[in-house]
């Protein structure tokens, strides 16, 4: 029994509202640093801003704000409303984006039938029919929230330039194209000008930044392989059998063969880059889960089974099976991996204010191959590091450290020096326990000294593959 789209889409959502309200952990620190943050900064007039968002040799940032701006009327509503104070400030952003993600899941079913048929709508999980230049107008912005898009849209674009009929045809798409790509590009400068104060355009910025500029290496190198050999079996998991199975069977005719060719081409394009990430390859999965859904269907044609799995999602009981796998893994490292490392914040702000004067984190900053943040120099020896950055005595007025602004790596070489950060002792600290246990206890003598004493400890994570960051997170508070 096929369900409607709009079945399907109400089954999306209640799955995704429930991942939202489950998920606990984070993926990456830019998960707020490039969306949230900066929406909260426009709307209550604070918030941290990431290198990205400055003005880099007065062209503006390298990210367009489109994507923060797409959190503003959350943070508004509740700012209108009064409900800022807590808990829905973390969990609305969340639920609205559960709205687009089961909307992603629709149209993930949508294409599934436009490249194989109709049986593939439930065991697939864009939008209706639109006109090219409103399908044009989507692909424009999705480049300009994320430029390296690009790669995705213009094989699409090529592949409709070359199978239009006859040369008027063709100078239809042409000029359809042209007349989109400049409307889109003039109100992202209008939008980029406005935002950044000078004249701005994000995408050229991002692409002469960390591509010929090669900052984005300031975060890592990866070998060349890095997307077929590690990222597409780690997003993919137990679904990547079905997904290959699928690219044999499935890419004869031209519309698969298209899907598979952007797949394809995204991924030999970012693989030319040195820096590498598992969220890159994220826009290409709705196609890779289209493919696995051909192979799982074509499967289940060749059995009688009369299960549910058979009858509802046109697939195999054992092939079911086999995906719910990947179900531990996800429901592990979205709620109880680096847990603490979240819910801390929780925890400070239900110390009343007239406890909590100041926090001092006592943690290392991203991990980057080459380019050296304040925590690098703090870790390369923490006990003399707190011992001359810090004052002799603790001001129990808890001063705030004097603010100095991050460089960027757009501003520092790899073999930056020290920028000579002095900071005041806080009401409290938070650290790894890993960092009080090291060098024989050394630091944590020397905050106990200055009068610290455990206060909470936070479960953080079972294991974790930087040294520096495991164990429990222990809240520390100045006691006298």
């Amino acid at each position: 029994m096929a369900l409607s789209l709009r079945a399907i889409f109400v089954l999306a959502l209640a799955v995704r509202l429930a991942n939202a309200l489950v998920s606990r952990t984070f993926f990456q620190p830019d998960e707020y640093w490039q969306s949230l943050e900066v929406a909260h900064r426009l709307v209550f007039g604070y918030g941290y801003q990431s290198w990205e968002w400055r003005a880099l040799d007065g062209n503006g940032g390298i990210r367009s704000p489109l994507f923060p701006f797409f959190f503003v009327p959350v943070y508004a509503l509740l700012k209108v409303t009064g409900l800022d104070g807590g808990q829905l400030l973390t969990v609305a952003p969340k639920l609205l984006q559960a709205v687009v993600a089961a909307s992603c899941d629709v149209s993930t079913v949508a294409l599934a039938q436009r490249l194989f048929g109709p049986r593939l709508t439930n065991a697939a999980a864009s939008p209706s029919k639109l006109s090219l230049a409103g399908a044009l107008g989507l692909a424009a912005v999705a480049t300009l929230l994320r430029p390296s898009n690009v790669v995705i849209w213009i094989v699409m674009g090529l592949s409709l330039l070359v199978s239009a009929n006859g040369i008027c045809a063709k100078v239809e798409v042409a000029s359809i194209a042209a007349a989109v790509g400049a409307l889109a590009m003039t109100a992202c400068v209008t939008f980029d000008t406005v935002f950044y104060g000078t004249l701005s355009f994000t995408p050229y910025t991002f692409l002469v930044q960390n591509v010929f500029n090669s900052i984005s290496l300031f975060y890592g190198a990866n070998p060349f392989h890095f997307y077929l050999t590690q990222a597409l079996p780690f997003t993919t998991m137990t679904m990547l059998p079905f997904i290959l199975h699928g690219l044999y069977i499935g890419t004869k005719d031209p519309k698969p063969r298209l899907a598979a060719t952007v797949a394809f081409a995204t991924i030999g394009a970012y693989s030319l880059l040195g820096h590498k990430e598992f969220r890159f390859i994220h826009p290409i999965l709705p196609i890779l889960h289209c493919f696995a859904a051909h192979s799982l269907v074509s499967f289940k044609s060749t059995t009688t089974s009369h299960s549910l799995t058979s009858s509802t999602l046109s697939i195999r009981p054992t092939h079911a099976a086999l995906l719910l796998v990947s179900l531990g893994p996800a429901i592990y490292l979205t709620s109880f991996h680096a847990l603490a490392q979240v819910t801390v914040m929780d925890t400070l702000r239900r110390i009343p204010n007239n406890d909590l004067k100041s926090v001092c984190f006592l943690m290392p900053g991203q991990n980057a191959s080459t380019y050296r943040d304040q925590s690098d120099y703090f870790y390369d020896d923490p006990t003399h590091y707190l011992a001359t950055r810090f004052p002799s005595s603790v001001d129990i007025s808890f001063p705030s450290s004097p603010f100095v602004l991050p460089p960027s790596p757009h501003d520092s070489k790899p073999d930056a020096t020290d920028l000579g950060w002095r900071h005041e002792w806080p009401s409290h600290i938070v650290a790894f326990d890993a960092l009080l246990v090291s060098d024989q206890g050394a630091v944590a003598g020397l905050l106990e000294a200055k009068g610290y004493r455990e206060w909470e400890r936070l479960w953080n994570s079972h294991w974790h593959e930087d040294d520096r960051r495991r164990g429990d997170i222990v809240i520390l508070r100045w006691t006298g």
